[in-house]
């Protein structure tokens, strides 16, 4: 479409984005502008258009040939090309993948649940013309890309559906767009390289094609002259009476005269000079990408909740299933923090690496350095299914040491407790300063003391 000028540009162009456009002047006052023009541009509006570089102030936006509102306006034209909507038909089957990546060495899988959240993909498709010598070839590129901007490299596991299109919003569009054009520079270069040889090859024959025609001319014309040279020789010192002999004498030296003339070998230079311009220029290549679709693609991320059990103890492990990639998200060790493919389970419920699991010198059972304690007793380490720690002296010692109050359920090491006289168990710090029974045999003897009387009276 032709415009008139700037002006008639600016105006249709943001009345076809459907914003209130406003003649103030000068300048062109525009309000009620798209969201995505007013993120594809960087600025908020209202916009204050001006046309003219001397009238440019801070308030106004400069419209001019080479100004940034210009490009800005004319990639947004070619970005916005037609606007699909796609859903990613998930093909992913996390169970088995989490199976064959992840080896369980001393539990199982319990059982797995999953929470989805969408995010979005943008598809950008170009389409790149190659013109050269009257000839025309097509190619189109589709790059996938994502919102952080990372290019992705298409499966042929993917299916998508079409979807309703809905208001989408891509934070980062006009960044992504820019970056998936110079993907595609990259992505037709060995095309265009492959063309420019091509035309390169044809170019060089065609040159020495029309060097060796203007060669073999200012050639004809060398043997020319040295060819009339040698008859005039012959004609002026012969003693031979020749017919005509002064007309062919002149008649040579005008031919002699003719080849000489630097003029004529000049314009078979310039002529020659001419010829291989025309061949270069008709051997250029022309090359233009235009934006043909753009698709926007949502597909589901999942969040795993996977329960992994032993005979002793269950640990949930989260994964992010990433459906786009078909990948799920590494596990890492919880001792060295390395990324572990055989995972072992410790009975204090940590993820770990062989290397870094322990047994329990007690119970024999897997434990790991960050559980286990060392018996101030025995002086063996033990897991946290063996130790206690007394609660008076805080010691760790095995649980077979360790004695439990019933009243307070306070939990103290053998050595750390007064013992009742009559039933031998554990007495708090108050019950032993009382008495030498606890709490329980008191209430039972004071009892029984109180029926022996009844019986008495009786």
């Amino acid at each position: 479409m032709e415009y008139k000028n700037l002006e008639e540009f600016a105006a249709q162009f943001f009345t076809m984005l459907k914003a209130t456009v406003e003649k103030e002047g000068q300048y062109l006052r525009v309000i009620n502008t798209p969201a995505g023009f007013q993120k594809f541009y960087g600025k908020k509006e209202p916009y204050l258009i001006n046309f003219d570089k001397a009238n440019e102030t801070e308030n106004t936006e400069l419209l001019a040939p080479g100004s940034y509102l210009l490009r800005v306006m004319s990639d947004y034209l070619e970005a916005r090309g037609e606007t699909t909507m796609l859903w990613l038909v998930p093909q992913f089957d996390y169970e088995k993948i989490m199976n064959e990546k992840i080896n369980l060495l001393n539990s199982k899988w319990s059982h797995m649940s999953k929470k989805e959240i969408t995010k979005n993909m943008i598809r950008f498709t170009f389409q790149t013309s190659f013109n050269y010598l009257n000839k025309q070839d097509k190619i189109t590129s589709e790059l996938f890309i994502d919102e952080t901007g990372e290019i992705i490299e298409p499966s042929i596991n993917w299916t998508f559906m079409e979807g309703k299109k809905r208001e989408v919003t891509i934070e980062n569009l006009r960044a992504l767009y820019t970056k998936a054009k110079e993907e595609v520079r990259r992505v037709i270069e060995p095309k265009l390289n492959e063309k420019a040889a091509s035309l390169q090859k044809s170019l060089v024959k065609e040159m020495e094609r029309i060097q060796t025609h203007y060669k073999n001319q200012r050639g004809e014309i060398e043997a020319n002259l040295v060819k009339s040279r040698e008859q005039l020789y012959e004609l002026i010192n012969t003693d031979k009476d020749i017919k005509n002999r002064e007309q062919r004498i002149a008649k040579l030296r005008e031919i002699i005269a003719k080849n000489e003339n630097t003029q004529e070998l000049e314009k078979i230079k310039k002529e020659e000079e001419v010829f291989i311009k025309n061949e270069t220029k008709k051997h250029g290549l022309n090359v233009s990408t235009k934006l043909i679709n753009t698709s926007i693609i949502i597909y589901p991320i999942y969040t795993i909740q996977s329960f992994i059990k032993s005979n002793i103890s269950e640990r949930i492990i989260l994964f992010e299933g990433d459906t786009l990639r078909q990948t799920l998200s590494k596990v890492f060790c919880e001792g060295c923090k390395n990324e572990i493919n055989r995972v072992v389970l410790c009975n204090g419920n940590h993820i770990l690496c062989e290397q870094c699991a322990a047994l329990c010198e007690d119970c024999k059972q897997v434990s790991c350095n960050m559980c286990l304690k060392k018996c101030s007793v025995t002086l063996r380490q033990i897991c946290k299914q063996c130790a206690g720690t007394c609660r008076k002296c805080m010691q760790t010692k095995n649980k077979r040491f360790m004695r439990i109050n019933e009243t307070s359920k306070e939990i103290r090491c053998v050595e750390c407790w007064n013992y009742c006289t009559s039933c031998s168990k554990p007495m708090g710090d108050n019950e032993s300063a009382l008495s030498a029974i606890c709490t329980n045999c008191h209430y039972k003897q004071k009892s029984a003391s109180a029926m022996m009387n009844i019986k008495r009276d009786w």
